[in-house]
Order: structure tokens, then sequence, then C-alpha cells
């Protein structure tokens, strides 16, 4: 993938490069730049808007229903039905009483994932229970994640920053998850790409981080 060419990012596109390309199909999101999917519909171009995914079940059904357009569907049914099993074996390893956990997918303004994400259903998948459920913004208060202490902290790292720098919690070491060494980091390119498979590789890691 890395020695594909870069035609822009979730955000931007390069129409000039795309158009180099020739795509029979262009996958956009509900973040892309309204004025390119405006200029790419007026250019004729085939695009498929992928609605945003905030459960397992929501990625599982528009990876089947993009494997059907691809004329891939039994493929990506027998990916599906792969992962779900793989889940269900998971099941006998999830740690009781289920640990808390606070997942944090940005650092300045401090953000968490909530319980209208995906990201909170790999915490749960995993047997955790994510403090951030409630949370209606996912923007969070440093103050309100040292008063709940929970057992372990998720870091999911960004581009090339330094995962020290993205780290505020080794200033508190009498949380329970720095004192106990459970400041855990995932790694944003499998968790903020997903797909049955990445969430379920992902799952799967943050069980033995749990554990």
């Amino acid at each position: 993938a890395r020695q594909k060419p870069r035609i822009g990012n979730i955000l931007e596109i390069n129409i000039e490069e795309v158009l180099r390309l020739h795509p029979d199909l262009i996958l956009i999101t509900p973040l892309t730049d309204p004025k390119s999917i405006k200029k790419m519909k007026e250019l004729n171009l085939k695009l498929y808007l992928m609605p945003e995914i905030k459960t397992f079940e929501d990625l599982c059904r528009e990876f089947i229903l993009l494997g059907q357009i691809l004329q891939k569907k039994k493929e990506a049914e027998e990916i599906v039905l792969s992962c779900k099993k793989r889940l269900e074996l998971l099941k006998i390893k999830i740690p009781k009483p289920s640990p808390s956990a606070f997942i944090q997918i940005g650092i300045n303004p401090l953000f968490a994932a909530t319980g209208k994400s995906y990201i909170h259903d790999m915490i749960t998948y995993a047997g955790g229970t994510n403090i951030a459920e409630m949370d209606a913004r996912g923007i969070y208060s440093r103050e309100k994640v040292i008063q709940v202490n929970p057992d372990h902290i998720f870091i999911v790292t960004m581009g090339d920053e330094p995962p020290e720098t993205m780290n505020p919690w080794i200033h508190f070491a009498e949380m329970k998850a720095v004192k106990t060494g459970h400041v855990h980091f995932l790694d944003a390119n499998t968790l903020c790409s997903p797909t049955p498979l990445t969430f379920t590789s992902s799952v799967e890691k943050i069980l033995t981080l749990l554990l």
C-alpha cells in the first residue's frame, strides 16, 4: 500500500490524479470535501458514499455491500463469518469483573471514544467497560479521567507523532493505569481504517492487554 500513488486523504482528493488513474469506483465518506464530491459528480465519476461506521455490525454490513458492488460478495461474507467466529471464541477469555478503560483518540483537546463509535465496540468485545460510553461529545477533561481512575488507558497514536508526546498520564503516578503499567498504545493505521479483519485483530490485541 505504501508504494501505491497517493491521491489525497480522507478529507481532500487530488482530482487530477484520480482522473489520471481512471478508477472504476471511488469510495468517499461523510468527511470528504463537498466541493470535491460535486466536481467528481460533474465529471461523471462513479462514487460510493461510505456511511459513518458506529458499530461492528455496521462495519460488517457495509463490507458485504461493498463486496457485492465489487462482485466479491461471497468472499466478503466468508470474511465476515470468519471474523464473527473469532470474536465468539474470545468470550471464554474475557476478564471478570470487567476492567474499566479510557480510550484516548486525541490529545489537544483530549478526545475520547464514546459509546457511539466502533472503537467502543472493540473495548466491549474485549470485555472492557468504556468510561466514556455515555459521553455525548467525546471532548473529555483530564480531571474527569483522573477522578474516574480507570484500570486501563488506551492511547491511539497519530501519524508520526512519538507515542511519549501523546501520553499526558505519566505525570499522574497515583492513577491505577499508570501505577500498574496499563497505559497502552494502539496503532491508528490499524484502528482508524476499519475492516472486519482489522476490527477483529484489534479486539484480540486489546483483550491480551486487558488480561
